[in-house]
């Protein structure tokens, strides 16, 4: 589910940059602008 998200939202979906896959939590999404990571696990 996530890699076909990645697929449609990411410019390079193998360096993703907004969809970031955090070790031991689980994803965490970039906002753009301001830098700020939210987990979402």
């Amino acid at each position: 589910y996530v890699a076909r998200l990645r697929g449609k939202l990411e410019p390079d979906p193998r360096n993703p940059e907004l969809i970031l896959t955090v070790r031991g939590t689980g994803y965490a999404s970039q906002r753009t602008g301001d830098g700020v990571l939210s987990a979402a696990g």
